[in-house]
């Protein structure tokens, strides 16, 4: 993204023509590392969240400049859209406040899963 923004939420859009299960255990990643496996869990897509709505909404509240989503083992990740809303660090969310000050963050202190 360029700079460092306090993400507060992510939205995945998920298909509906079909497959809508293959997104079941998708973990959404949020961080400063350019190596996304190494940021912070911001959450996990669950089986009861993809059969609710087509749109899956994954609230954060972690500093970053990169988002992945990362599906585990050998299966086909299959989404629409995704969204990421965020305020740039130090004007809204006063965790990222905090957390973006201190530029030596271990982001895995800051997972939060919801």
């Amino acid at each position: 993204m360029g700079s460092i923004y306090c993400i507060g939420k992510v939205t995945i859009f998920n298909r509906v023509d079909c497959c809508k299960e293959r997104l079941t255990g998708a973990v959404v990643r949020i961080g400063i590392d350019s190596n996304k496996i190494n940021n912070a869990i911001c959450g996990t897509v669950t089986s009861s969240m993809i059969y609710e709505s087509a749109k899956l909404e994954v609230l954060c509240a972690i500093p970053g400049r990169y988002i992945s989503i990362h599906l585990p083992g050998k299966n086909v990740l299959t989404l629409c859209e995704v969204q990421a809303f965020a305020d740039e660090c130090g004007k809204s969310l006063s965790l990222c406040d905090s957390l973006a000050e201190n530029s030596s963050i271990n982001m895995s202190q800051t997972n939060r899963n919801k």
